[in-house]
């Protein structure tokens, strides 16, 4: 039976952006980072026996998606009789259903695809670590030592939990099981919020949105190992957390928990997340980072396989907290760039990325509007786009200002 693409009518209105350069940003992280999230909406939009989806085009009145349908075990289309351009990729446009940004749209349709499937919006993958412990690296980077009852990544740069501002007194007598669906109240709550989230102000959605994850913040796994030779899996985490500041000097709140947490304490995570470093192993590749994403670099440079050595960026606001990125970590003749963050980072880092002779790859974190800067530098000097390009923001210097956001972790994308 042929799907019918309802979504995809030759009058649909499909004004072009203004903003190319903020147009490919988000394509380049939304395909790079948010697949399931894309399929989703080819599903829950008029491909629900899609197998695979790609969103192909953005415009002011909605997303375009190239949907290839889903292959049965002998691995044939499920439609055996189609043509075989039947069972090539085929354009989905999918209207969007607010008026707000390209960001927040996209975000709403993909919310919007997962309630429809019954599948939570957040929180699949709770874990529980007990504090072990912890130390101060630097003035302001702290490492906390946990332990999970579950097998923790090794050799996993850019992994990140979603952890939870509090503090519980013992492990749970029995670990929760990630869950694939929502129960039947939380599909209706789910589907109430969002027709609510449809019809208030762009200012209160974001509002609500951010309400969602106040008390719960990104850190980073640094490295995993055994707690002993005999151990069964890696069960020991060393996580580093850079301990923010609000614009009047006091604390922020992910700040106070962290440095708060003592031996015997519980914490958990909501979610996690993994950076994609694959394509730095080979060719001359870059590696840029501030606070928030040095554990990442420090990680990446510890079990650096690429023959050839990186460049790398070391940007941190107080000088102090540079020793967290060694010199004896490096690979040899990687050459290092230390910068200070009270001047125009972008601008320093575009600098010196101009001097080098060929770039073939890039990871780096950062504050946003840098991060924006850096990355379309690359796209339009070095010929850098999508999957060799993976330099995002992982927070906004005026949200950092307010103490709103302070994640190391995926948190942020230009």
């Amino acid at each position: 039976m042929k799907t019918a693409f309802q979504t995809a009518t030759a009058d649909s209105p499909r004004t072009p952006l203004a903003d190319q350069d903020h147009k490919l940003d988000i394509l380049e992280h939304i395909n790079d980072e948010h697949p399931e999230e894309v399929l989703a909406i080819a599903q829950a939009y008029g491909a629900p026996d899609a197998g695979a989806a790609r969103l192909e085009d953005i415009f002011q009145e909605g997303c375009l998606l190239a949907v290839t349908r889903a292959e049965t075990a002998n691995g044939a289309a499920d439609d055996a009789t189609d043509s075989a351009t039947d069972d090539a990729a085929r354009s989905l446009f999918v209207p969007f259903a607010l008026k707000g940004d390209l960001e927040e749209n996209v975000l709403y349709l993909a919310y919007d695809a997962l309630a429809r499937q019954g599948k939570p919006l957040s929180g699949q993958h709770k874990q529980f670590f007990s504090v072990l412990g912890s130390q101060m690296l630097t003035p302001h980077m702290l490492r906390l030592h946990l332990q999970s009852t579950v097998p923790l990544p090794e050799d996993a740069p850019g992994h990140a939990w979603f952890f939870s501002l509090k503090t519980l007194e013992r492990l749970p007598a029995k670990l929760p099981v990630a869950r694939q669906r929502m129960s039947l109240i939380g599909q209706w709550f789910s589907r109430l919020l969002l027709w609510w989230l449809k019809r208030v102000s762009p200012q209160r959605r974001e509002q609500v949105m951010l309400s969602f994850t106040k008390d719960q913040r990104y850190y980073t796994l640094r490295r995993a190992r055994k707690s002993s030779a005999d151990a069964p899996f890696a069960d020991l985490a060393e996580v580093d957390v850079f301990l923010h500041r609000s614009a009047d000097g006091a604390p922020t709140p992910g700040s106070r928990w962290a440095s708060a947490l003592r031996a015997g304490d519980v914490i958990f995570s909501q979610a996690q997340y993994h950076e994609h470093t694959e394509h730095l192993a080979q060719g001359q590749c870059v590696l840029i980072g501030d606070e928030t994403a040095l554990p990442t670099v420090a990680a990446l440079l510890e079990g650096w396989r690429n023959p050839q050595p990186p460049v790398v960026f070391c940007i941190t606001a107080d000088a102090a907290d540079q020793p967290y990125l060694a010199d004896a970590l490096l690979p040899a003749e990687a050459r290092l760039h230390r910068i200070s963050a009270s001047g125009d980072v972008a601008a320093a880092v575009i600098a010196e990325l101009a001097r080098l002779p060929a770039i073939d790859a890039a990871w780096g974190a950062l504050e946003n509007n840098d991060a924006k800067a850096i990355r379309q530098h690359l796209r339009h000097a070095r010929g850098l786009a999508g999957s060799r390009n993976r330099v995002k923001g992982y927070w906004r210097r005026k949200a950092a200002a307010e103490g709103a956001a302070e994640g190391d972790a995926g948190t942020e994308e230009a």
